[in-house]
């Protein structure tokens, strides 16, 4: 095999591999209640935004 062939071979991996962590996630799963329950939680949380809309 010859050293360029290696080289593709090995860079095709390492896509495949990175392409495969993005599609990891990254956090335990919520169901849609608990994630709008804790981006709803967030919002009372945070600072007012200037700009925004409420």
């Amino acid at each position: 095999m010859e050293l360029e062939e290696l080289q593709r071979l090995r860079d095709e991996a390492d896509i495949a591999e990175a392409r495969a962590r993005e599609a990891a996630p990254a956090g335990p799963a919520l169901s849609h209640d608990d994630f709008m329950a804790l981006l709803e939680t967030e919002d009372r949380e945070r600072p007012e935004i200037p700009g925004a809309t409420p």
